[in-house]
């Protein structure tokens, strides 16, 4: 079963293009409309290109665990 930052992710970054940059999940999270709060985790991952949602997935929990 897929962790709820999976669901969530799947949810907000429905047709993104992989490799994506931050600043691509950026704006089809905000086209997809998800909560300013999704929005903000984004905008706080390292400035890089992601491979999947996996990799994204990765980056969201080590920011939840420093946080």
């Amino acid at each position: 079963m897929a962790s709820e930052t999976e669901q969530e992710l799947r949810r907000h970054l429905e047709g993104v293009d992989f490799a994506a940059n931050t600043e691509d999940l950026i704006a089809i999270a905000m086209h997809n409309g998800a909560p300013e709060e999704f929005i903000d985790q984004l905008e706080e991952l390292p400035r890089q290109e992601f491979e999947d949602l996996e990799e994204v997935a990765e980056a969201i929990k080590d920011l939840r665990a420093d946080g």
